[in-house]
């Protein structure tokens, strides 16, 4: 609100500051009107030739709201009044502005433009009347070119002035392009100063990920290579003697292998600072992604848990990487948990969504079973809530609790049609 005020503000100052300049033209115009031959037919009394005259010159004044972006239009203008026999002070406005706007030949080109005409007018005023002068009426240079001294006066106050006109316009042209460039090189330092802070706290920041990566896998990659080993040799053992415990075996190892992959995956997007982009169709799926449901459905089936599971799903290929992410850990999160709360208890799994409406996922399972300590006991206890941050950072929805006798995992998430079309090229 106080950016638009001061704009406002600012828009004001300098309409009224152009109003004052045109008027302050007008005034100009007037009292240099006895220079322009057959313009007056006795002081101060303009003939119908002079009333035009004045007329084309209010008119050609409006180019001086011009000045800021066409700067060339009022030195026309202004050379138009000065060759008719007028002032030539908006041949220096137009001056001013060229050469704090333009660049290189243009800039040259206004300068010596304008520097042609006032020497031009200079001249043209020595040798006439002092009176009949814009300069001569400003002043109050008397006389008539009979008076002794008076040409020699009218002259030096018209050099004077013509001097000090053309050089103040230079140097506050200068001066006014100077600080527009200082200003504009201190704009783009101050962007590289930001740009820089900002890649060196991500340096830092990755250098941190990169130290948390290496910290896990250095804690966790080992243990679970050793769990696949020690699993697939116990598979072998028991192969023959008990096949119970070799299929609980080889179970185990694939939950090992199957958990190093999802460990080298979350270490790549730790490394990295965030999930992968979604994979193409041709890709195989990733470690934790939708098209990776029925690898999950399949591995609890093969641990001996009876899951019912429906997943109907389109597009999963032009996913959000975040949403392809969720939906899988979502899922995941909610089957570990019906596993810890009811083992051994049935498992309904339902998964529906599309491009462009809402996708669904609801986990079920019945309560009132004996838990098992040590189940109900791993873990942090934190699997509700990291559904429900989830859900909240997709701008979806949840419901989690008990319903009709069993233990519900309600989340609806959005699936924005703009990210198939994306995807698609459409």
């Amino acid at each position: 609100m106080n950016t638009l005020a001061g704009r406002i503000v600012r828009l004001s100052l300098l309409t009224l500051w152009d109003i004052v300049l045109y008027l302050l033209g007008v005034l100009l115009t007037f009292l240099s009107i006895e220079g322009v031959p057959g313009a007056t037919s006795g002081p101060g009394l303009p003939t119908d030739l002079g009333i035009v005259v004045l007329l084309l010159a209010c008119l050609l004044w409006l180019t001086v709201f011009l000045r800021r972006r066409f700067p060339v239009v009022p030195l026309v203008a202004g050379a138009l009044l000065t060759l008719v026999g007028m002032d030539y002070w908006l041949v220096l406005i137009g001056a001013f502005h060229a050469l704090a706007r333009l660049r290189g030949w243009p800039a040259i080109a206004a300068a010596a433009g304008a520097g042609v005409l006032v020497v031009f007018a200079t001249v043209r005023d020595i040798v006439r009347d002092p009176q009949s002068t814009m300069t001569g009426s400003l002043f109050g240079v008397t006389g008539t070119p009979d008076t002794p001294g008076s040409g020699a006066v009218a002259a030096i106050v018209v050099l004077i002035v013509a001097a000090m006109s053309l050089g103040t316009t230079g140097g506050l042209a200068l001066l006014v392009r100077s600080r527009r460039e200082t200003a504009t090189a201190r704009t783009r330092v101050e962007a590289v100063d930001a740009r820089n802070a900002d890649l060196s706290s991500e340096l830092a920041r990755t250098s941190e990920r990169d130290r948390l990566a290496t910290e896990i896998h250095d804690a966790l990659a080992h243990r679970l290579s050793v769990i696949s080993l020690q699993s697939g040799a116990l598979e072998t053992a028991t192969h023959t003697s008990d096949p119970a415990l070799a299929h609980a075996a080889r179970v185990l190892r694939g939950q090992a292998h199957a958990s190093l992959e999802d460990l080298r995956g979350l270490l790549g997007d730790l490394r990295t600072g965030g999930p992968a982009s979604s994979t193409g169709p041709t890709e195989a799926p990733a470690t934790a992604s939708m098209r990776a449901l029925p690898r999950l459905v399949r591995s609890l089936r093969e641990a001996g848990t009876a899951v019912d599971a429906v997943v109907l799903l389109d597009g999963t290929e032009s996913a959000p990487a975040a949403l392809d992410r969720s939906i899988y850990r979502i899922a995941q999160e909610s089957l570990t948990n019906a596993l810890k709360h009811a083992p051994g208890a049935p498992v309904s799994l339902y998964v529906e969504g599309a491009p462009g409406s809402d996708i669904r996922i609801r986990v079920s399972n019945p309560i009132g079973r004996p838990v098992d300590p040590v189940l109900q006991g791993s873990g942090a206890g934190s699997g509700i809530a990291g559904i429900r941050e989830r859900v909240r950072l997709l701008s979806g929805a949840s419901w989690i609790g008990v319903h009709e006798g069993c233990f519900v995992v309600d989340a609806t998430l959005p699936w924005p049609i703009e990210a198939a079309q994306a995807w698609r090229g459409v």
